[in-house]
């Protein structure tokens, strides 16, 4: 029996890659809070500022297809960051 922080029985989903795949996220989802909750920045717009500092001519629709966002999103997301 694998007991879990919470203290319940937590086996059956301990082999399955969706529940190791979800935990991941959140795991991950911590880590950036913590090292750039500060600056206010959300993962997609760390993603496009990290995009357009490697790729000088990056486009909209590149940053679309790269991050797999659709067109209005982005363009409501760099709407913001400007």
């Amino acid at each position: 029996m694998s007991h879990a922080r919470n203290g319940l029985d937590e086996s059956r989903l301990t082999h399955l890659v969706g529940y190791a795949a979800s935990r991941a996220s959140i795991e991950l989802k911590k880590t950036f809070q913590k090292h750039l909750g500060p600056l206010d920045l959300k993962a997609v717009e760390f993603s496009i500022l990290v995009l357009v500092a490697s790729n000088e001519r990056v486009n909209q629709r590149q940053l679309c297809e790269a991050l797999d966002v659709s067109a209005p999103n982005m363009a409501i997301t760099l709407d913001r960051m400007v």
